[in-house]
């Protein structure tokens, strides 16, 4: 694989507003309006109880380091878009490009590296000595995690929502702790 640079964390909140603050300056209403988080996502389905959320996450104080979410593909491209101007401002040249990962990429980050890493704290267990869980699960399909008699029968390529106090490497929190609908 080609190397390649990822941030420690995903983008914040307050980063992403950064981004859509710097829109409107320029009179881009159109992109912005593109870009800007789907709060609605909140309140779908499963998700109704989450309706303060919906007026609280993206531009609550206490949330403003927190992983941006509800975005579209489309407003994360124009994020990556608008990273890269605000990174060749100060680089230069030594900045070639910025995207979203590659699937390959974001597993590779994922697994700290350790292709045999079922899980980015590099173990195959979800509960730690104590029977603590090591991360918060969700169901994303059935072909990722299915109830069974026993408990949750676990497909190595689900995702999965860690508690990022246990991960001990560059890449943190590489395993999502929200899930895409894209």
């Amino acid at each position: 694989m080609p190397a390649f640079l990822m941030p420690e964390t995903e983008v914040t909140n307050v980063q992403y507003r950064a981004f859509l603050d710097d829109l409107k300056m320029q009179g881009k209403d159109s992109l912005y309006q593109l870009a800007y988080p789907d709060t609605s996502a909140w309140v779908v389905g499963e998700w109704k109880s989450m309706g303060p959320m919906a007026n609280m996450y993206f531009w609550h104080p206490a949330y403003a380091n927190y992983p941006v979410v509800n975005i579209s593909k489309m407003g994360a491209d124009l994020y990556c878009q608008w990273l890269e101007g605000q990174l060749k401002e100060i680089y230069g040249n030594q900045i070639k490009s910025v995207r979203l990962p590659h699937r390959k990429e974001w597993t590779y980050a994922a697994q700290a590296g350790n292709k045999n890493s079922i899980y980015p704290w590099g173990g195959s267990y979800l509960v730690n000595t104590k029977g603590c869980y090591l991360a918060n699960f969700s169901v994303v399909g059935d072909q990722n995690i299915r109830k069974t008699e026993n408990g949750l029968e676990v497909v190595t390529d689900s995702t999965f929502i860690p508690d990022i106090s246990i991960l001990d490497h560059l890449f943190h929190d590489c395993s999502c702790n929200c899930l895409s609908t894209e």
